[in-house]
């Protein structure tokens, strides 16, 4: 199955813009993302000293949970930087990691999703979720599609 390539990007912006400000919103994001989830696992471990046994086993995986967050923030930064800096240089090489990343991260979600569906554990935060994650997959189809159209000129320089 092919990849739709879409021609223009948000609002018909060109893919070089449309990327470059997915690039920035990605950046924020993670960052912000980052500075929340590490100021949680800072107040768990400051708290770490008063908490009983019970509370420290079931923080343990919700610990986990924001553990992997911080992760996943520290890859959306790396990537995000890769791909403004691939953007900027036209270098369709640095569009990569944040292609197949963000399709990683986009399948885990929906699949999340789709497993909470069927286990009947739906809420609102959820079907958010699901929202988001659709919008994101045009997101990705832009920047996709900016990396389709470098690699067509970068081939045709080199060919």
């Amino acid at each position: 199955m092919k990849v739709p390539e879409l021609k223009d990007s948000l609002c018909g912006l060109k893919l070089e813009t449309g990327c470059k400000i997915i690039g920035f919103i990605y950046l924020i994001t993670s960052f912000t993302m980052f500075i929340t989830y590490a100021r949680i696992e800072y107040d768990h471990y400051t708290l770490r000293m008063e908490v009983t046994e019970e509370y420290e086993k079931t923080m343990n995986l919700e610990m986990m949970k924001v553990l992997i967050t911080i992760i996943d923030a520290i890859v959306g930064i790396i990537t995000s930087t890769l791909l403004l800096i691939g953007a900027y240089k036209k270098k369709p090489f640095f569009l990569l990691p944040w292609i197949i990343l963000r399709a990683i991260f986009t399948l885990r979600y929906i699949s999340i999703s789709l497993y909470k569906l069927i286990e009947k554990d739906v809420n609102i935060y959820d079907l958010g979720k699901v929202t988001v994650e659709v919008i994101s997959i045009y997101l990705w189809l832009i920047v996709y599609s900016f990396y389709k159209h470098l690699k067509i000129q970068e081939d045709g320089i080199y060919a």
